[in-house]
């Protein structure tokens, strides 16, 4: 059995999206027919899985030290890796020779101009352009665009003439106003914002219902990625919860998951300041503990979704 002191160590990494890690490759394991992963290992033994079929282009061996950013972190806690590119770099330019020019519709339902090219690996990647710029493009030219994401092997792409739509920060916050709800084409409500500079975004309706939006109100929201579909993902301030500040919160249950045949992980379940649940993980077996907690004392790491994104502060047993 697991001693406390062992669980602490083991608890010493609070992954952040966005943030940088080392990690060393154990080796690999298959959990399913046609399911391979890349057993990695963080700096504190604790091990996570890497899927391993968008990353055998890049000639991983067992031993080796890579660097992985943590490109998501789910409703549940799951976390998801992105290793380093073997090639390309975040926001750095490169020549790309084009394969197609098309026409599709973005997350403002309007038509934006979309051409797809091939990177250095031989998988498709798609660049945003300027509509009247783009259209003057033909197949077998070069372009020249910038890599705004990775994302499970693949690069995603922005044009310089996109420049003045695409040049904030992210992790920074900024001041949007709120111009209109509306209903998309794809049945969902949202949001839509603008700001300083007039550039709309969009925001799910349905994650911020008890933020209690109106036509008019200014919000700060947090620049989370550039998203596969070439715009940016927003995250507002929470109206209760403030990041690296820790909160109390009734705890609700725990799910257990092997990650490898001895180690395992722990789903928390607890409810926030709306009644809602939320999920994180964590290698502590808290009913190992004597009885189950009532309330448990966490960490705001983030925001995702409206919902913070926890860890458990150790002074909870």
């Amino acid at each position: 059995m697991e001693s406390k002191s062992d669980n602490l160590e083991k608890e010493a990494i609070s992954f952040v999206e966005g943030e940088r890690y080392s990690f060393s490759i154990k080796g690999m394991v298959a959990l399913d027919v046609n399911e391979e992963y890349f057993i990695l290992e963080d700096t504190s033994g604790r091990k996570h899985l890497l899927v391993a079929e968008y990353y055998y282009t890049y000639n991983y061996q067992k031993g080796d030290i890579i660097h992985c950013t943590v490109d998501k972190i789910n409703c549940s806690g799951k976390i998801f890796l992105e290793p380093e590119h073997p090639v390309y770099k975040l926001d750095k330019s490169y020549s790309f020779k084009i394969e197609e020019v098309a026409v599709k519709t973005n997350s403002l339902d309007e038509d934006v101009c979309v051409i797809t090219v091939i990177d250095a690996l031989q998988h498709k990647a798609l660049c945003y352009i300027d509509m009247h710029l783009g259209l003057l493009y033909k197949v077998g030219d070069s372009i020249e665009c910038t890599v705004k994401r990775i994302k499970k092997g693949r690069i995603y792409l922005s044009h310089d003439s996109l420049s003045d739509k695409n040049n904030l920060k992210l992790g920074e916050i900024y001041s949007f106003t709120i111009f209109d709800i509306k209903i998309f084409s794809n049945g969902k409500e949202y949001y839509l914002l603008h700001d300083e500079e007039g550039r709309r975004y969009v925001l799910p309706y349905e994650y911020y219902d008890d933020y209690n939006y109106s036509i008019g109100d200014i919000i700060r929201c947090y620049i989370m990625k550039f998203s596969s579909r070439g715009y940016y993902t927003l995250e507002p301030e929470h109206p209760y919860y403030v990041i690296d500040k820790q909160y109390s919160f009734t705890f609700l249950s725990q799910e257990t998951r092997y990650i490898t045949d001895t180690e395992k992980e722990f789903t928390i379940i607890v409810s926030d300041i709306f009644h809602k649940e939320v999920k994180f993980t964590t290698h502590k077996d808290l009913l190992s503990y004597n009885g189950v907690p009532e309330t448990l004392i966490c960490k705001v790491d983030g925001l995702k979704k409206g919902k913070p994104i926890l860890s458990l502060v150790e002074e909870n047993h």
